[in-house]
């Protein structure tokens, strides 16, 4: 967590990077999380790349096969 720091600020924590807040988290263990994340994004980003591209290529599968369902299901309507 070098570079990393968490705050109390009010009901949240807020993570810092060196002297500029990053992100708003409800908890502590969620902005520890946070920092763990970042890390190992850093450390691995081909890893997360490969990841993401498969979850948005899912994603898009997904989204296309309900609007193909909802065209169908308009024209069997307006026929």
């Amino acid at each position: 967590m070098d570079g990393y720091r968490i705050r109390q600020v009010g009901h949240d924590f807020v993570v810092f990077a060196g002297d500029v807040s990053v992100l708003k988290c409800q908890t502590e263990k969620d902005a520890q999380i946070a920092i763990a994340v970042a890390l190992d994004l850093l450390e691995h980003p081909d890893e997360w790349w490969s990841v993401l591209r498969q979850r948005l290529a899912a994603s898009d599968a997904a989204r296309l096969s309900r609007n193909a369902t909802d065209t169908a299901a308009f024209r069997g309507w307006w026929s």
